[in-house]
């Protein structure tokens, strides 16, 4: 069975005693808190934890360069004219034709992501396809039957949402969910999956 808003918003009014009646947190305010909880996993956990989020898309580059697709997160991988690209930080693109290992190379081409533009080096006439595979955005969840994006990290969320509330009142438990919530973090991380209690 999915896990769904319900799900967490019943556990975080456990967790403040407040039944299924809303006490000091709206239900707009939790399924908020929910949702930007999915968005910080997305922005903190590595691409290979998040693959219920990947998606391809084949665009269409212009001199080398595209904008990045409204939903992009982090990206996965790139091809460019069916070669795997080395994927570099846009502090390396001074480098890109002036040292040894940023060569151009039409055999294993380099793209750098600099604000929301993709670059491709170097670039072929015609401009062959590029494949971008990416995380993308997590779909908003409006509703309390709405459908988690992330519900192997639920423990995650949880912990997420009860520092929104914390935080929003500055309440000093905030500081041991904090901590909760990064060493759940960090195990996930190094477990390379799911934390469990």
């Amino acid at each position: 069975m999915a896990a769904i808003v319900r799900d967490i918003i019943s556990r975080v009014n456990t967790h403040f005693n407040e039944g299924d009646e809303e006490g000091a947190y709206t239900l707009a305010e939790k399924i908020l808190w929910v949702n930007i909880a999915e968005k910080n996993l997305t922005e903190k956990l590595p691409a290979s934890l998040l693959q219920e989020l990947a998606t391809t898309k084949v665009i269409g580059l212009t001199d080398g360069k595209y904008l990045l697709p409204d939903d992009f997160i982090k990206v996965i991988s790139a091809e460019y004219a069916d070669k795997a690209c080395r994927i570099e930080g846009i502090y390396k693109e001074c480098l890109i034709g002036k040292n040894m290992d940023f060569a151009v190379d039409a055999s294993e081409p380099i793209v750098i992501i600099k604000g929301n533009q993709i670059k491709v080096f170097p670039v072929s006439v015609p401009t062959p396809t590029f494949s971008l595979t990416y995380i993308k955005q997590p779909i908003a969840l409006t509703t309390k039957e709405s459908i988690l994006n992330l519900p192997n990290y639920f423990e995650l969320i949880f912990y997420d949402v009860l520092l929104q509330a914390y935080g929003r009142d500055r309440q000093p438990e905030m500081n041991t969910y904090l901590t909760l919530y990064f060493t759940c973090l960090g195990d996930t991380i190094t477990r390379g999956g799911a934390w469990q209690r």
